[in-house]
């Protein structure tokens, strides 16, 4: 991979380009991730971590929270979905807080 920033090339590796870039598989060169993404995989804009450490990743986007139906673990910053019956979860995505319209909450579960 060709790291331009560096003007040299590496071997293929999982971090070859490093935080801030990711691989363009097609032209076999670092790029920049945007926006407020500190890291990115695939394109510019498939975030995986944000700039802002206070922020989550919510379907490639850095967002102030995960908002409803999703959820994150602690200490991780990208938001997964909640089961389907849950309206809302929190560490886990079947520690149901609400549940869906049809569902009643026992515990934890819906």
């Amino acid at each position: 991979y060709f790291i331009p920033f560096e003007e040299t090339c590496k071997a293929e590796t999982s971090d070859v380009c490093g935080s801030g870039h990711y691989k363009k598989a097609d032209t076999l060169t670092c790029e920049p991730c945007e926006g407020n993404c500190e890291d990115c995989v695939g394109t510019a804009l498939h975030c995986t971590s944000c700039v802002d450490k206070d922020k989550v990743v919510l379907k490639d986007e850095c967002k102030d929270s995960c908002g409803e139906g999703y959820f994150h673990y602690p200490g991780h910053w990208l938001c997964e979905e909640c089961q389907k019956q849950c309206t809302s979860c929190e560490n886990a995505s079947d520690n149901c807080s609400y549940c869906a319209e049809g569902y009643y909450l026992y515990g934890s579960a819906c």
